[in-house]
């Protein structure tokens, strides 16, 4: 529940007279009130909920430094639209009823006109008002500074949170409302040099030393350490890249310290882009498929993560963006069942979206990270990818959809939402890297909490290797945020437009399947019609050898034919020809198969070109001229049956 006016209004009247208003956080749901405890996984989960406020606020850049590897503080600073005192007020007086997405919002101008959007046209990702108390997972003092756009003060807010209590309930009286207190407030403002600056800034302090392990990766170096008296146990190695660690006592830095895929002098994109570069070179030096824990300490696994949830550019181009001349083979998925994905045919300067028809709703809005001087770029490429495979098909394949769902003929209250509209690609290559790559991500205003899910929400066809090569990407424009669960990393799957959305992704993922075999068909036939041509020239190039030993000519061989009945005219006419004519039953003894497939017929045709061969070479120092057809077809019956002793290869 929210503050009162009259509480409001007190808090204003003190600010505004240049003094410290103090109030208290509360909430009368218990639910909520468990969220200050933190329901976030990772430091990563709580840096990407602020990270999305920024977003909201129609932020064009994000700062966010950390003091790694102490990890004293963290402050995460954005260009947003700032909070006036009402707003601020109203967020720390209304946890979990966030005004976005309701008309409150607009009366509090942090919303468009339209609620389900910003101020700047931006697709809203916050929805209920937990974001800002994702920090819990971080720490329980922070600090929020605050300057809207055009007014002369920046407001500050100390906020202290206190751990939920769940004796609290058994001291709440018959007839009494539960409410919990979830922290204590500071409120006040301060003289602001420039009027025209505006953003948020929010000062992490005292961070938990839960949080600081994390992000330090203290776990796992004390554990590398301990190695060499850890005697038959398996340990992780230590991380390929890092920053470092600390001394847990002194807060030191090691002088093992820092082994970071960039020099300190590039810039701040291309350090994200030779910090991707260092998982795609270790391809080229391991047996496995990279991974980030391989590659990676949890500092710089964060920065990944980030990359990925976030709506920043992707490190190349998106993937509707590629065009005919890059390489990568397009298919436009089906949205009706049973039907085929249809190839693309490109032109060199035509890019995807055109081509498929998409639209630019996932395209990313102007918005930039930088973490410690790092830009954040999206970890997905589709072009000079690593080709370390035994796989025969090495050109990725790109398959593209989008839908939008008639769902007016369902009743309100069975749709979750009449409106659901995405687009989305599957993209195929040989090996995902890193592994973590590897699955699907929704994206809803082109942000995502849930990362890959290498399961493709719970496809139980059985594709293990083709699913392993797979990273996928939808898109959604309308609707399916309801389906998010409060911490935004999962999914209610009992909502319509999730199982709407599962049906959809099965469906696509049945055509790249039945695509990829064929495919695969047409390059297995390819490739036994060129082994078969190598044959040919190998045993032709020896009969021409053979031939000029023998005649010291350079001569054409004559033709070898097999024919059904050696007295027929055909039989005449070829030998009338230069031909030289055995009947079919010289290829009798090969070994007859109950599975007259592509193989078998494969070793027949090789068989058939050998005795071919020899046939040539008799001819060619004149020893089949000496013998009677019946002797000929004896003879060369008697060489077909020694190659095939011990196998028909």
């Amino acid at each position: 529940m929210g503050s009162s006016k009259s509480e409001a209004d007190r808090l204003q009247a003190e600010v505004q007279a240049g003094r410290h208003a103090k109030t208290k956080l509360r909430t009368h749901d218990r639910v909520l009130a468990r969220i200050t405890d933190g329901i976030y996984r990772q430091p990563a989960s709580a840096l990407r909920e602020l990270i999305f406020n920024a977003y909201d606020a129609d932020a064009t850049s994000v700062w966010i430094t950390t003091d790694a590897p102490r990890f004293s503080e963290i402050i995460v600073a954005d260009d947003g639209d700032g909070m006036a005192f009402d707003v601020l007020e109203y967020l720390i007086h209304n946890i979990g009823g966030s005004a976005k997405r309701t008309g409150r919002g607009s009366n509090l101008k942090i919303t468009g006109e339209d609620p389900r959007y910003s101020r700047g046209g931006r697709r809203l990702i916050g929805k209920i008002g937990i974001g800002l108390f994702a920090v819990a997972q971080l720490t329980r003092h922070f600090r929020i500074i605050t300057k809207p756009r055009n007014e002369a003060y920046r407001y500050v807010a100390e906020i202290r949170l206190n751990p939920h209590d769940e004796d609290q309930l058994t001291k709440i009286k018959p007839g009494q409302e539960p409410e919990f207190v979830s922290g204590d407030v500071e409120l006040w403002r301060e003289p602001a040099a420039d009027k025209d600056a505006h953003g948020t800034q929010v000062v992490l302090l005292n961070l938990k030393d839960y949080t600081r392990s994390l992000l330090q990766s203290r776990e796992r170096w004390t554990r590398h350490r301990e190695a060499d008296t850890l005697l038959g146990e398996l340990v992780r190695p230590a991380p390929a890249y890092h920053i470092g660690s600390v001394d847990p006592d002194s807060q030191d830095v090691r002088q093992d310290t820092a082994k970071l895929p960039w020099n300190a002098t590039d810039d701040p994109a291309e350090k994200f882009r030779s910090l991707f570069q260092a998982v795609m070179d270790q391809v080229e030096t391991t047996t496995s498929v990279p991974t980030l824990e391989a590659s990676f300490d949890n500092y710089l696994t964060t920065l990944w993560t980030l990359a990925l949830a976030t709506p920043v550019e992707y490190i190349e181009r998106h993937p509707f963006e590629l065009r005919g001349s890059d390489g990568v083979r397009v298919f436009l998925l089906s949205n009706r069942d049973r039907e085929p994905a249809k190839e693309l045919m490109l032109k060199a300067n035509q890019t995807v979206r055109q081509a498929a028809g998409l639209s630019k709703a996932s395209t990313v809005a102007p918005f930039r990270i930088f973490v410690d001087g790092v830009q954040l770029l999206r970890p997905i490429r589709f072009r000079d990818l690593p080709t370390k495979s035994s796989a025969r098909l090495k050109q990725p394949l790109l398959f593209v959809g989008q839908c939008r769902p008639d769902l007016t003929h369902f009743p309100a209250d069975a749709t979750g939402g009449r409106e659901l509209a995405f687009e989305g690609y599957f993209f195929w290559t040989p090996t995902v890297v890193p592994k973590e790559n590897n699955g699907l991500m929704v994206r809803i205003g082109d942000a995502s909490g849930t990362l890959f899910d290498d399961t493709f929400l719970h496809y139980e066809v059985s594709e293990q290797t083709r699913l392993r090569q797979i990273t996928a990407e939808v898109f959604i424009s309308e609707g399916l945020d309801a389906a998010l669960n409060i911490d935004r990393e999962s999914f209610n799957y009992s909502h319509p437009h999730l199982q709407f959305l599962t049906k959809w992704v099965y469906r696509a993922l049945r055509q790249v399947a039945t695509k990829h075999k064929a495919i695969g068909s047409e390059l297995k036939a390819a490739a036994r019609d060129e082994h078969a041509e190598q044959v040919r020239e190998a045993l032709q190039q020896v009969v021409g050898e053979t031939l000029s030993k023998a005649s010291g000519a350079d001569e054409e061989p004559p033709a070898v034919v097999f024919v059904d009945d050696e007295r027929s005219s055909e039989a005449k006419q070829a030998r009338k020809g230069g031909a030289i004519v055995f009947p079919k039953r010289v290829l009798e003894d090969f070994p007859e198969s109950e599975r007259r497939g592509a193989r078998v017929e494969r070793q027949r045709s090789h068989f058939e070109e050998q005795l071919k061969a020899v046939a040539q070479i008799l001819d060619a120092y004149g020893l089949l001229q000496q013998l009677t057809y019946r002797q000929q077809e004896e003879l060369l019956r008697a060489i077909a049956r020694v190659f095939l002793t011990g196998g028909a290869e």
